[in-house]
């Protein structure tokens, strides 16, 4: 007993230390941006997304390190569903979007796309080193394509200006990479002794918590009304979760999953979803709060039905 509490409570600590420092290199981050005055857009794209990603850079990265190819793809696909299901409905209840601009659906078309390739790629039940090298370099290309315009500094930034960042930026992304190593192996450890599949462990427990700067991000976005940020982060972030974060994963160690009939089935579920939201951002050209309402109910169906075939209940 004494052995699972100190389990639970490296897992819970580590998990408290990395949401905290990736708020801290969000700010950092934000704060470098709007230095350099690009778009709000693009901040929320690329910072905000790669900052917010972390966690599960990280622990796909360190999971696959391990062989826990299930765990990795787990939480890259897990945390996807969950930031358009979860974190989209409940930014839209918040503030809902009335307008769609176009550099917005331009975003959600690529998404789609990735999301396709990633499906594709993933049919055989693994990611080999030559596609994980092919999904990285495919993010390069998605935030050019993206950005090219905005591929310029209107400002300029002093070093003392920033000479705080310098040295507590690399210290937090040290720690971060303790504190998700951590994560993964007591978290897998706690799996196998509740008799808890990886996947499912994966796909949920760790997707919703790494997910949660994403939330929390998004959430102010929304109450400020920076839909475009909130946008921005939500889908940069999935897209740097499937280029980023399983690119690096699988390039360091091919990653394994054929074995997850559950784990098949999130994955077909979305690209589902980010077709849905792509086709409903296309016609509509906005996302309202009754349709944030139907994307929380399905989130909870979705854990409905990971819970019962997943085998965790």
């Amino acid at each position: 007993m004494g052995v699972e509490v100190v389990k639970f409570t490296i897992f819970g600590v580590s998990l408290f230390l990395m949401f905290f420092l990736s708020k801290y290199l969000v700010e950092s981050l934000t704060h470098f941006s709007k230095k350099l005055r690009v778009s709000e857009f693009m901040v929320g794209s690329i910072v905000l997304a790669i900052g917010t990603s972390l966690p599960e850079i990280i622990d796909a990265l360190i999971a696959s390190t391990l062989s826990l190819g299930e765990l990795g793809m787990g939480i890259i696909v897990g945390s996807n569903i969950s930031n358009i299901l979860l974190i989209l409905s409940m930014s839209v209840l918040i503030k809902p979007i009335s307008k769609i601009s176009k550099p917005v659906l331009k975003e959600s078309y690529l998404l789609l796309l990735i999301t396709l390739v990633f499906v594709l790629f993933c049919l055989d039940g693994q990611l080999s080193r030559f596609e994980g090298f092919m999904l990285l370099a495919s993010y390069a290309g998605y935030h050019w394509f993206l950005h090219k315009k905005d591929m310029h500094a209107g400002g300029m930034v002093y070093v003392k200006e920033i000479q705080a960042d310098i040295i507590l930026t690399p210290i937090a992304i040290f720690t971060i990479i303790i504190c998700g190593w951590l994560v993964v192996n007591t978290g897998a450890s706690i799996a196998e002794d509740l008799s808890i599949p990886l996947s499912f462990f994966g796909l949920i427990i760790i997707a919703v918590t790494t997910s949660l700067p994403e939330l929390s991000s998004s959430l102010i976005s929304a109450k400020k009304g920076h839909y475009k940020m909130v946008i921005g982060n939500i889908f940069g972030s999935n897209a740097a979760n499937l280029l980023l974060a399983a690119g690096i994963a699988s390039l360091v160690r091919p990653m394994v999953f054929a074995s997850s009939n559950v784990l098949a089935f999130s994955i077909l579920s979305l690209l589902v979803i980010t077709s849905l939201i792509t086709f409903v951002m296309h016609t509509k050209k906005r996302v309202s709060r009754k349709m944030g309402s139907i994307m929380l109910f399905c989130y909870v169906i979705y854990l409905i039905f990971v819970s019962i075939f997943g085998g965790a209940v």
